[in-house]
C-alpha cells in the first residue's frame, strides 16, 4: 500500500492517508498517526504551521478565544499578572495601569486618585488634597486651609492676617 504509517508532530494525515499536512496557525498537533489538529486552547497560541505544541500568552498579554494565532496586548487600565491569562482583570479604583500589556497596576500616589477607568490617576484639583496613596476621591480642604496647586498632598494654613471660612479652597481671604 502507498499509504504513510505516521505523521509527526505538528501534522495531521490527509483525508486519503498519502500524505501529512501541516496545522494551521492556531492549532496544534502533539501525537502521531492523527487525522485532525487541535486549536490552542484559550490563554495560548500558534503562531505559525505545523506547531506540536501551543505556547501561552506572556503576563500583560491574553488569548481570549481558542484557536488564537497571537495573543493580545492587556489595555491601559488592565492587566493580567500569569503565563496563559484568558482575559486581562480591570485595576481596582485607587490603582492605575497607564500603558498597554501591564503585568500589575500601580497605587495613586499622594496627591491623586483613579476612580472607574484604572488607566491613570488623577491630580486633585485645587482646593482638594489626597495625603494617601491608592486613594478613590480628593478631600476637601477645611475651613481655614487652602490648596493652590493640582495635586496637593496637604492644604495649607492660612498666613496671619488672612482667612479661610469655607471648606475647598484655592486661597485664602484677606
Amino acid at each position: 500500500s502507498s499509504g504513510i504509517n505516521a505523521e509527526y508532530g505538528g501534522t495531521f494525515g490527509s483525508a486519503d492517508g498519502t500524505k501529512c499536512v501541516n496545522c494551521a496557525a492556531g492549532q496544534y498537533q502533539d501525537s502521531t498517526a492523527s487525522r485532525t489538529c487541535k486549536e490552542c486552547a484559550k490563554g495560548s497560541y500558534s503562531g505559525k504551521e505545523g506547531a506540536a505544541s501551543c505556547q501561552s500568552c506572556d503576563p500583560g498579554y491574553f488569548a481570549a478565544e481558542t484557536g488564537s494565532t497571537e495573543c493580545t496586548a492587556c489595555s491601559p487600565g488592565n492587566f493580567a499578572n500569569d503565563v496563559g491569562a484568558a482575559e486581562c482583570s480591570k485595576c481596582e479604583p485607587g490603582y492605575q495601569a497607564p500603558h498597554e500589556a501591564a503585568t500589575t497596576c500601580d497605587p495613586c500616589e499622594e496627591g491623586s486618585y483613579s476612580s472607574a477607568d484604572g488607566a491613570s490617576c488623577i491630580a486633585c484639583s485645587k482646593g482638594y488634597y489626597q495625603d494617601h496613596e491608592h486613594a478613590t476621591e480628593c478631600k476637601k480642604c477645611a475651613p481655614g486651609t487652602y490648596a493652590d496647586v493640582n495635586g496637593s498632598k496637604y492644604c495649607k494654613n492660612c498666613d496671619a492676617g488672612s482667612y479661610q471660612d469655607e471648606e475647598g479652597a484655592k486661597k485664602c481671604k484677606v
